[in-house]
């Protein structure tokens, strides 16, 4: 399987604790990811929806174009070569495609590695032993390829609470997406892309409140 993250695509990135240990057991530990998660990777993608629980973890992000990614990862040295430019770099990935290899892959998820290693640097929580094997391991991707595909898996993403008898109502838990996707307040997630794929904000919410535990939910 292709587990690659590539310029203007739309990715379910997740993972599952296989052992139980906790990747979050207080409320700072949550808040720790997603401040990390915000500081290493908004250069890089943009977050489409989030459900973070104890023992899981899952993002729905879209990777910056070609050209952007090119300005951040140039401007930040990451190409040895100063004269680097977005079309060598091209040639370069489509030389190497076969291989399965992308020089903005390569780049992004070692983003994704250094904000794992950074959350567990500073998190104080014990059992972060659980974000080691991440980084070793990275995390599944799949990619979603179509508007039907990104409507149902953002859909499942915020039931999950509720499947797991966190609680239940969708807007009782703190810790995804739901409540900044109907806020009109300042936010890092990319809501106007998300309403325009459900249709609009209404309709996001009766989605979700229609089939609110009503589901079998599959991530």
């Amino acid at each position: 399987m292709n587990n690659q993250l590539l310029p203007d695509k739309i990715y379910l990135v997740s993972s599952v604790s296989s052992d139980d240990t906790a990747f979050f057991s207080k409320e700072e530990d949550y808040l720790l990811f997603l401040k990390l998660y915000k500081e290493n990777l908004s250069s890089v993608l943009s977050t489409l929806s989030f459900c973070l629980l104890p023992n899981e973890l899952h993002l729905v992000i879209k990777i910056n174009a070609e050209q952007d990614l090119f300005n951040f990862y140039k401007q930040n040295d990451f190409f040895p070569d100063e004269n680097e430019s977005l079309e060598s770099i091209k040639k370069l990935n489509q030389s190497l495609a076969a291989q399965n290899f992308n020089v903005f892959d390569k780049h992004t998820q070692k983003l994704f590695t250094n904000f794992l290693n950074s959350f567990v640097a500073e998190s104080k929580n014990q059992k972060q032993l659980a974000f080691n094997k991440i980084a070793k391991q990275g995390f599944s991707k799949v990619e979603l390829n179509s508007n039907q595909d990104i409507v149902s898996t953002i859909t499942n993403l915020h039931l999950l609470p509720i499947k797991y008898k966190y609680c239940t109502q969708i807007s009782d838990w703190k810790y995804s997406s739901y409540q900044a996707i109907l806020s009109d307040k300042p936010s890092s997630i990319n809501r106007d892309f998300v309403l325009n794929i459900f249709g609009n904000k209404e309709k996001f919410k009766e989605r979700l409140s229609d089939i609110n535990n009503t589901v079998e939910i599959e991530i």
